[in-house]
């Protein structure tokens, strides 16, 4: 999860938790401030879970010391739901027994409620890492298509001509028009729009201005600021730059 999906997710936690445990006697503001006291061990645990045990012992298939983990995991989170009790003993009932409510003093439910979380949040991760690979999957085949193809259709002069990727040294955008500067033949020019155009290409494709798109095999040496193919310079825009010195290695 990013940082903001973290805090929303853990904000619904405590809202639900809050009216789990605000049925009793006590209501929701002491629900509250309980809920509050055990977060950290409902974090805790969780954080100890899905980003220590899963990836460390369960991913790899070391499920021995993975279970023997889990179990170390469980005594630690119990020892803190018991801190948290005697806590809001003291600070929630006053040292009265009888002013707690009784699901706060349930071990069985806040365990339950625990590892409830931690479940949860594991099946959060998991969805969202198989979304993430359905759509790496999807990109790199798409990717493939356009490696095998080969070639670029454009219409040119009234006429469908085909440019070989491996030909075109680079592309230049003339405000509707395109301009394909090729390796062994007079440019093409044909109507479209560089930005369309970048979504056709293969990925050894870089744009690297708002007017110019390079063939990452046609570079014969760059800065952060320009570009050298054969004879010709282009400028690298501040927008592109980054990403096109990561694409370049």
């Amino acid at each position: 999860m990013t940082f903001r999906q973290n805090v929303i997710f853990w904000i619904l936690i405590l809202v639900v938790l809050t009216l789990l445990f605000g049925q009793g006697p006590g209501g929701l503001i002491q629900s509250f401030y309980f809920v509050c006291m055990l977060m950290p061990v409902a974090v805790g645990t969780s954080w100890l879970f899905n980003d220590i045990l899963v990836p460390r012992y369960l991913i790899p298939g070391r499920y021995v010391k993975f279970v023997v983990n889990f179990i170390y995991s469980m005594i630690i989170s119990l020892w803190a739901q018991m801190v948290v009790i005697f806590l809001s003993f003291i600070l929630l009932a006053n040292y009265q027994l009888e002013n707690m409510d009784p699901l706060t003093t349930n071990i069985r439910l806040l365990t339950l409620t625990i590892y409830g979380i931690v479940f949860l949040q594991a099946f959060v991760n998991m969805y969202r890492k198989f979304q993430e690979a359905s759509h790496a999957a999807a990109k790199l085949a798409t990717e493939q298509k356009k490696q095998e193809k080969g070639y670029l259709m454009v219409r040119a002069n009234r006429k469908q001509r085909r440019l070989a990727y491996e030909d075109i040294l680079y592309v230049e955008s003339l405000s509707d028009y395109l301009r394909f500067v090729l390796k062994e033949a007079e440019p093409v020019t044909t109507r479209e729009t560089i930005s369309r155009l970048e979504k056709q290409l293969p990925q050894n494709f870089v744009r690297i201005h708002r007017s110019f798109i390079v063939r990452k095999e046609s570079v014969q040496s760059f800065t952060r600021e320009e570009v050298h193919i054969g004879d010709q310079v282009l400028p690298v825009g501040r927008k592109y730059k980054e990403e096109f010195v990561r694409r370049m290695g």
